[in-house]
This record gives structure tokens, sequence and C-alpha cells, in this order.
């Protein structure tokens, strides 16, 4: 029951929101309901109060109603550097507490009529607000479309099959909009707001670095992740720095799944990169394509073996399983922005923390890593591959 401790005060929260009930020292519980009243309970929901905004409609803005004063409070230069990860984890923890179909979502005692009470409270609020299989079809493909759009005119690509055929007077947006993705196996929604900027001509080494910054900023993983972490020696935080994850079901091409993630990648791409919509019309209608009747043409294909060659020549330099539960016993490298700029030459290093990091933040002497080989192998990765693929890749890595 203590890790649902946390879930019961939140859930105290949204009751008094819901009943207009103010939290005082008196406590906050209904003669009707069975409730948490001792002191401790009250001080920790008076705490949580204090930490919303409930001006705010919670079915546009969770989090900001949920934890939008403490946010406020405590962002900007200087907060602290995982201040770019906050948002994602709030959005995993939102997901797994209040979705009742997860299966890590904890479950109350059956008993403790005042938990139950309250987890099926915030289970009704989080879907009320945030059905996402309906955001999801009243959304439709155009967000998605145009933050690729945004994202290969970061790293662009002459001659790529997905750079954009861009019309005369036809502007392509730069707002930021909702994408879905796949993240641990369930789709969660991620609030991008990717301050994309304007490709220097061509694939460099400076967009490469942008673009791989600005991936890691909005929780989507591509080439490195970065995470923060405690020095078991020393009281501080400190980033750590490792390679990718992959959507890669299985490491050999001829396994089943492998070959079923490439007509996935194929379909994906055809539907979100064709000059023309390939799924056309009503269902229903006698012009209308469903998906599972899609003739995918050779190019795009092609443009899914080239994806998945690549994902599995980087799968050789990622840790496996095993290697990423022994990480933990691994005395860690610790490097400076100088030492990774040599170690991964295709990477700048001051680019990549620049766009990662929050405004403001500046990015630590020295960086800690057990990956050190495999992102040396990365780059030789990135060196002998075709700029497009690259391009193809990180494309995938954000359509899914």
């Amino acid at each position: 029951m203590k890790n649902f401790q946390l879930f019961l005060i939140i859930g105290a929260a949204l009751q008094l929101v819901a009943h207009g009930a103010p939290v005082t020292n008196k406590g906050v519980c209904h003669t009707q309901y069975e409730c948490c009243d001792n002191p401790a309970c009250i001080k920790e929901a008076d705490n949580i109060d204090s930490d919303m905004m409930r001006d705010l409609n919670p079915c546009k803005d969770f989090e900001q109603f949920a934890c939008g004063k403490y946010l406020k409070e405590r962002s900007g230069p200087g907060w602290s550097i995982m201040g770019g990860w906050i948002e994602v984890a709030t959005n995993e923890i939102l997901y797994r507490v209040t979705n009742p179909e997860h299966p890590k979502t904890p479950i109350p005692d059956p008993k403790d009529q005042a938990s139950v009470r309250n987890a099926e409270r915030m289970h009704n609020y989080f879907s009320a607000c945030m059905n996402e299989e309906a955001q999801v079809i009243k959304a439709g493909r155009e967000p998605l479309k145009r933050e690729l759009e945004n994202m290969v005119k970061t790293y662009s690509v002459p001659g790529s099959l997905i750079e954009p055929k861009k019309a005369p007077g036809v502007t392509i947006k730069k707002d930021g909009i909702t994408g879905q993705f796949l993240h641990n196996g369930w789709t969660t929604s991620i609030n991008l707001s990717i301050g994309y900027s304007k490709a220097t001509g061509g694939n460099t080494k400076n967009d490469l670095s942008t673009i791989t910054g600005q991936f890691i900023a909005n929780g989507l993983t591509a080439l490195v992740r970065l995470t923060v972490v405690w020095d078991t020696d020393k009281p501080t935080s400190q980033l750590r720095v490792r390679t990718g994850l992959l959507g890669l079901p299985a490491p050999s091409y001829k396994d089943k799944k492998t070959l079923e993630y490439e007509r996935l990648i194929g379909e994906m791409f055809y539907i979100l990169f064709n000059s023309s919509d390939p799924l056309i019309g009503k269902p229903g209608s006698p012009q209308h394509v469903a998906p599972q009747e899609l003739v995918v043409p050779s190019q795009w294909k092609d443009v899914a073996k080239k994806v998945v060659d690549f994902e599995t020549e980087f799968a050789k330099h990622i840790p496996s399983d095993a290697e990423n539960e022994n990480d933990g016993q691994k005395d860690a490298d610790y490097v400076t922005i100088d030492m990774m700029n040599k170690a991964t030459p295709s990477l700048d290093w001051n680019v990549i923390l620049m766009k990662a990091l929050l405004n403001g933040v500046k990015p630590p002497e020295q960086m800690a890593t057990t990956d050190m080989e495999n992102l040396k192998k990365l780059d030789e990765l990135l060196t002998n591959t075709d700029p497009k693929t690259i391009q193809l890749f990180f494309a995938w890595a954000m359509i899914r």
C-alpha cells in the first residue's frame, strides 16, 4: 500500500476540486465517505492542492492542472538538468496511475473503500479527459505529417524520397503539435513544441547534432539517450550518455517479427509521405481503401528495408537486456565534451547538449557513460551510412 499513498493523495486533491471543497486544517472528508483524515494525510493533501492550478481545464492540460504551480516555481534557468525529462516522466506516471487497463496501474486493497473510491475517481477523470483513441481519430495524420516535415527541414538531404515537394507559395508550418508514439509497449501522448532549426544547406554534422539534441529534449529516442543518475560517491546528479533504443523486434533479419516490422514501416512511409493519400474515401464508400488492402509501391518497400538494415547494424552496438541490468554495477567512465567529440567525430556534443537541455542550463563539465565503445562503433556506422538512410531512420523513430 505504500506505493499507493501518492496516488491516493492525488486522488484526494482531485476529489477536492470535483466537490469544490477547500483544504483546511480541519480536514477534507465528506461525512458520507470514508477517507484518510489523519494529520499526515491532511498535510500532504494541502501540499498537493497548493501545487495545482485549479482554474485550468484538466481536459486541456492535465499536467498543468495537477502540478502547474509546482513546475512554475521550480522551472527555468538553474533549476535542474532534469527539467527536460520531467514532462515525459510525468506523462508516463499519470498514464500508469490513471489508466485502469495498464498492467502497472496500482490496485488498491478492496477492503479499503476510501482507496477504491479515490482510484475510481482518478480513472474516471483521466478517461474523460484523455481518451487517446478518440484524440488520434480526431487529429488524423496531419499533425504527425507536419512534424515530420519540420524534422526533415532540420536534417535535410537533397534527393531523399521524403524531402517535401513544396508547391509555389506554400509555407510549411513550424507549430508544435501532439504526436502519438509507441513507448514501452503502450501509446503515450507527448506534447511536442520542437523548435526545429533551419537546415544549413544539407546533411551537415551540425544538422545531425541538432536533430539528435531535439529528439532527446522531447523524449524521443534515436541515436543516443541522456538520463540523469546520481553519483554514489558524490551528492550530485550526473548526465549519463548511452546509445539509443530501437523498434527492431528481433536481431535476425530473417525473423518473422522483423519481416512484419519491415512491412509496417513500408506502409507507414507510404501513408505519410506519398504525394497522394493512399487511404482514400470514407469507410463504406466505393472508393474506400482500408489499411489492410494497401499495395505498397516498391520505392517505399525499399525505404523500409533500408531502415531495418540500419537498425540491424545499430542493434549490434546496443547493450542487451542482461547487460543493462548489470550497468549499475559497472564503473562509469567520466568524460568531457571534448572527449566525446573526439570519440564520436560525426557528432558535435556542444550542439547536442545545447538543444537537449533547458534554456539557460549549462552542460556539465563531465558526463558519465558505460557505453563509450558502443558510441565509437555508432560513430563508425554513421560515417559509413548514406545520409538519406539516416534521415529515414529519424523519420521512423518519430513515427513509431
